[in-house]
């Protein structure tokens, strides 16, 4: 509360600058326009952080000056320009008008001047139209022609516009674009390489520091709106959100631990990576999830939201786009008490690497301090230890000196407060490939390659 405070974009005396046009683009000028796209960068997070304090305090003056300025811009904006940039606009600045308005959509003074009703406007002529064009067809280019966080900023916006405007077909559209949509935005592409201990190389990440690091806080903020009305987006295909989160704040800790495959999109371009870190709020919206809400282990994850502890919100990590990219002060929002009960693992894989050898990896338990792998050549035991892993490292363990033709099952257990839990088990034959063994649709996509379309 204090950083919320204590942020100048808080204050109950700021006064938006809202204008006819607002535009952002390298093409503004040419087109009779100012390219000023960070004056609703600022506002708009200034709306939402304001009507954050509302609700905190109380105090009806940070509802009334959110209010103020969000209606200028509801009675002055008379279109939004730019070149294709546009989408970046309305997505980002989409999103956070959208949450400011669902805070305030109850204050009665509001409702009653129809200030309310004229927002809802604003929001669906101005933003909701050209974002939902954008996924249908996105400015006429090949399917991955945009990075990730377009799609991403997009489906922020359009989810949060179709709960504030009580529209389900505005916000069904970033669902269904999320689970099958064409582009980048789809799950299955966002997550363009699942990496042995459940660790998800996004399509974006090694582009740079800047842009890798934003993708996991933009799909969180639209899982958490998914989550409010309902929808589990955050465990959607085996967890995406948990698996991008892990790799991307391994690579930006432990870079040189990292897996990596090299990646290439539809203009024929071929990412390598870039290494490098860039801190964006928003990781705990995302460990309070997974860990607290779930009970799932995020070990590389963690050390991002506590570090990070409390989140600050808009202006506060730089003063360009980046710094308002995100609406902030998950801390805040978003932190819960420890979870009572540790589930025990799950999702555990066991493929073979060679004729001797086996990968085993699992999804972790909240709070397990290390892990027992077992194995067996039966289904129902007894099962032999094996290997111990540490509860703070990726969750994978290699056995050796396997005997080939033999077909071994194998157990992960977690310790918590000195306490085993049940153990989940996975199959495996030495020297034989998973895929052809196991049916859970999720290992499968474990062993394809970029570039086998059957995988995405």
């Amino acid at each position: 509360m204090l950083l919320l405070a204590g942020n100048s974009y808080s204050a109950n005396t700021y006064v938006a600058s809202p204008h006819p046009y607002p535009c952002r683009g390298g093409a503004c000028t040419s087109m009779g326009f100012t390219q000023d796209y960070l004056t609703m960068c600022r506002d708009a997070n200034a709306a939402y952080q304001a009507a954050l304090r509302y609700w905190v305090t109380g105090d009806s003056s940070y509802a009334d000056c959110a209010i103020r300025n969000m209606d200028g811009y509801a009675n002055t904006v008379i279109s939004l320009e730019g070149d294709s940039n546009i989408t970046l606009m309305q997505g980002a600045q989409g999103f956070q008008w959208a949450c400011a308005a669902e805070l305030l959509r109850n204050y009665q003074p509001w409702i009653d001047s129809g200030g309310f009703g004229r927002f809802q406007n604003f929001l669906l002529t101005k933003f909701s139209d050209g974002l939902i064009r954008f996924l249908q067809y996105h400015n006429g280019t090949c399917w991955s022609h945009y990075w990730l966080n377009w799609d991403l900023f997009t489906i922020d916006a359009v989810a949060a516009i179709g709960v504030v405007c009580d529209r389900r077909d505005i916000y069904n559209e970033a669902i269904n674009y999320y689970q099958s949509g064409s582009g980048n935005g789809n799950a299955h592409n966002a997550l363009y390489f699942m990496h042995p201990g459940y660790l998800g190389q996004s399509q974006e990440i090694g582009r740079d520091p800047g842009h890798s690091s934003a993708d996991a806080v933009l799909l969180g903020q639209f899982c958490e709106v998914a989550w409010n009305q309902g929808d589990d987006m955050y465990g959607y295909n085996n967890n995406t959100l948990l698996a991008i989160s892990e790799y991307t704040d391994n690579m930006m800790t432990t870079w040189w631990n990292t897996p990596w495959v090299n990646y290439a999109g539809c203009d024929a371009w071929d990412v390598q990576v870039a290494f490098g870190t860039q801190y964006r709020p928003g990781a705990d919206l995302i460990w309070n999830h997974y860990v607290n809400r779930k009970g799932l282990a995020a070990p590389f994850t963690m050390p991002w939201a506590i570090g990070g502890r409390p989140e600050n919100g808009g202006g506060a990590y730089g003063q360009t786009s980046g710094g308002f990219d995100q609406i902030g002060f998950t801390t805040l929002t978003h932190a819960l008490d420890p979870i009572t009960n540790s589930p025990a693992p799950s999702g555990v894989v066991a493929e073979a690497r060679n004729a001797n050898e086996a990968l085993v990896w699992w999804w972790g338990s909240a709070y397990a301090t290390s892990y027992k792998v077992k194995r067996s050549t039966s289904v129902n035991g007894p099962f032999t230890q094996v290997g111990t892993v540490a509860g703070n490292w990726t969750l994978l363990f290699t056995d050796y000196g396997l005997t080939p033709g033999t077909t071994y099952y194998y157990a992960v257990s977690a310790v918590v407060n000195g306490v085993e839990t049940t153990k989940q088990p996975a199959g495996e034959r030495a020297g034989e490939s998973a895929v052809d063994r196991l049916g859970d649709r999720h290992v499968r996509r474990l062993h394809l390659w970029p570039g086998d379309s059957s995988a995405f």
